[in-house]
């Protein structure tokens, strides 16, 4: 009886530890950094460093400096992607922008911290 008592208790131990088990990753997703940024006419072209394991990069824009309201993000899928230029916006104004890069692990999408971000003023 004891013995019996015994294997049930192991089994539903076994049970329970696998039914309940947990995958953790130490995601260490590197960040990049904005190497330069130029106005031009309604448009601006930044330029970043290379990151190596990653999926992508994520540029967000915003005529806010601290990117309460009004942020557009643009998702780049390509890592040999070096540069983009945004363009559509407005003339003689100033606005924000920076980048952080992105992996995706088991079809969840796990993201670096954000680059410090770079002011660009618009020409007319």
């Amino acid at each position: 009886m004891k013995k019996i008592f015994s294997i049930v208790i192991v089994v539903l131990l076994l049970v329970i530890s696998l039914a309940f088990t947990t995958t953790v990753f130490a995601t260490n997703i590197p960040s990049t950094t904005i190497t330069s940024v130029k106005a031009k006419s309604e448009a601006f072209t930044i330029k970043w460093k290379k990151k190596t394991n990653i999926a992508g990069y994520q540029i967000q824009y915003s005529a806010n400096s601290k990117f309460k309201k009004g942020n557009k993000t643009i998702k780049i899928k390509k890592v040999k992607t070096l540069s983009k230029k945004i363009t559509g916006l407005k003339p003689s104004k100033k606005y924000y922008v920076r980048i952080r890069t992105y992996k995706i692990v088991n079809k969840k999408t796990y993201y670096s911290n954000w680059s410090k971000k770079k002011c660009v003023n618009q020409k007319l």
